[in-house]
């Protein structure tokens, strides 16, 4: 079950990387370009502290009766 857990959290990291990879790149093409036009970028919305996604997670061990 670990190491069903590790590669599904390897997988989403991947992509998590590469995601954010790609925003960078889009980010190094755009930001000279405005700059050229006198073009303002759009304002970053503040991120949301993960306490705004609670993990209500109950184990499911637990539920069974003893």
């Amino acid at each position: 079950m670990v190491a069903s857990l590790w590669k599904s959290v390897n997988e989403l990291e991947s992509y998590a990387k590469e995601a954010e990879y790609g925003c960078l790149k889009l980010k190094q093409v755009l930001e000279p370009m405005a700059f050229s036009y006198e073009v303002d970028l759009p304002q970053v919305p503040d991120s949301s502290s993960l306490d705004a996604y609670p993990l209500d997670y109950e184990d499911p061990e637990c539920k069974l009766p003893h």
